[in-house]
Formats: C-alpha cells, sequence, structure tokens
C-alpha cells in the first residue's frame, strides 16, 4: 500500500485527540477553533486513501463528511434554530451514507439489528415530553438515524461500528438537551469522542470496502 493512503487517517486522529482533551480541560475558545477543522481533515484523509474506481460512492461519502462538517458548524449556534437546522445538515449527511451503503453494502442486515427499532422507540418514549414544537424533526431525524446505522452493518463490521457510535453519540446528544434531571458525567467528552470515533471508522471502513471490491474485481 502506498504509504501516504496508510497514513491518511493519520492527522485526522491526532487533531481529534487534541480536540476531545481540548473538551476535557474546558478550553472552549480552542474548542471551538478545532471543532470547523475536524470533518476537512477527515475529508482530506479519505480522498488520500479512497481508491476512485467507484467515484459514485466516494462522492456520496465526500457529501457525508461535507454535511457532517455544516452540522458541525450550526450546532455551535445558539438557540433551538441553530440546532434545527444543525439537525438539517446532519440528517443530509445521513441520506448521502445511506446511499453510500445501499450503492455499496452487498451482505445481508445482520440478525441483531431489532435492537437499533428497540432503541428507537425507547429514545422517543423518553424524549417526546422535552421536545415541544420539535416533535416531528427529532422523530425524522431518529428514523433516518436508525436506517444509516442498521444499513451500515450490510457494509463491513468497521463501518457497521461506525453507524452504531454514531448513533449512540446523537442519543446522548438528545438525552443531555431534552431530557429533563438527564446528568451524564463528562457527555460533552463522551459524545464528541463517539462521534468522532463513528464518522472516522465509516470513512475509513468505506475505504476497505471499496479496495476489497477492486480486488475482486481485478
Amino acid at each position: 500500500m502506498n504509504p501516504v493512503r496508510r497514513y491518511a487517517f493519520v492527522p485526522f486522529i491526532a487533531l481529534s485527540v487534541i480536540h476531545v482533551l481540548l473538551i476535557a480541560f474546558g478550553n472552549d475558545g480552542m474548542v471551538a477553533a478545532t471543532k470547523p477543522l475536524l470533518m476537512p481533515m477527515l475529508l482530506l484523509g479519505f480522498l488520500s486513501a479512497a481508491p476512485m474506481t467507484h467515484r459514485l460512492v466516494v462522492g456520496l461519502v465526500v457529501g457525508g463528511i461535507v454535511f457532517s462538517w455544516a452540522g458541525d458548524v450550526l450546532l455551535q449556534s445558539p438557540g433551538d434554530i441553530g440546532f434545527l437546522v444543525g439537525l438539517g445538515a446532519f440528517l443530509v449527511a445521513h441520506l448521502f451514507y445511506i446511499t453510500a451503503f445501499l450503492k455499496l453494502g452487498t451482505g445481508k442486515v445482520k440478525l441483531w439489528v431489532w435492537a437499533y427499532l428497540i432503541w428507537y422507540g425507547a429514545l422517543l418514549a423518553l424524549l417526546v415530553p422535552g421536545l415541544g414544537s420539535l416533535v416531528v424533526p427529532v422523530i425524522l431525524y431518529g428514523a433516518v438515524l436508525g436506517t444509516m446505522a442498521i444499513l451500515a452493518t450490510r457494509v463491513n463490521a468497521v463501518v457497521g461500528w461506525g453507524g452504531l457510535l454514531f448513533l449512540v453519540s446523537d442519543s446522548i446528544l438528545a438525552m443531555d438537551r431534552f431530557m429533563p434531571g438527564y446528568a451524564l458525567p463528562a457527555s460533552d467528552v463522551v459524545i464528541m469522542t463517539t462521534y468522532l470515533i463513528g464518522e472516522g471508522l465509516i470513512a475509513y471502513g468505506v475505504v476497505r470496502a471499496l479496495r476489497a471490491l477492486n480486488a475482486q474485481q481485478s
């Protein structure tokens, strides 16, 4: 493997570690400054490592990363409007990922993903009383998020774990924001750690799947 491709994701990993440490130490100014750089760094790593023989899938994952970046930036805006627009950006990101997984995935959906349906019902039961006017957007987002995580299991185990961790991150974020009395220690650290690992695994897992597909076709 080309050494550039082998280490393509190292800058993203390093910046992610730095960003999470900044959150843990409460350096809000540097957290705000580094957050918009995370997804561009992942995008550079993905484009450096991904084979370009399947441009549609690569383009779809690029769309997912770009809209995830938009969500990162917009969620830093105060109030419900910023949250709602950021949620919309992440919803579009999941739609890109869903389409990529449908194009790339050749395996069957795993039997254990019925647990995602239980998660969806339980999460809504916990959140709906505190959602107010955001009930419909959050229900829609949860359905799309769960679909992304389920279809991720069709690609390979790496992408499947990425989808699961993305789901965990967004679930904790939703409970942290909308559940009265909910308090997870160091929730910001947990949310960003699971989110960044999830995004990274999705990108890396797609690269592995594309390489495996190339090997089968050669």
